[in-house]
């Protein structure tokens, strides 16, 4: 579990790979599915609710007046 700045909420952080897409591509192209695959495991974890990556440390509870 991660803090979302912008939510400003506890989130399991997702990361977007469709095995589906990753097998037509390497099917289609051995070169295309490697992309696919590179690119998948280089991109950034997103928050599931707005798609940010804005990740920060959960403020303490005397911190909110």
């Amino acid at each position: 579990m991660r803090y979302c700045k912008n939510c400003e909420q506890m989130v399991g952080p997702q990361k977007d790979f469709s095995l589906i897409i990753f097998i037509i591509l390497f099917i289609l192209g051995f070169l295309p599915g490697i992309i696919y695959l590179i690119y998948s495991i280089l991109k950034k974890e997103t928050c599931p609710i707005c798609n940010s990556t804005n990740w920060g440390t959960r403020p303490s509870e005397s911190d909110s007046d």
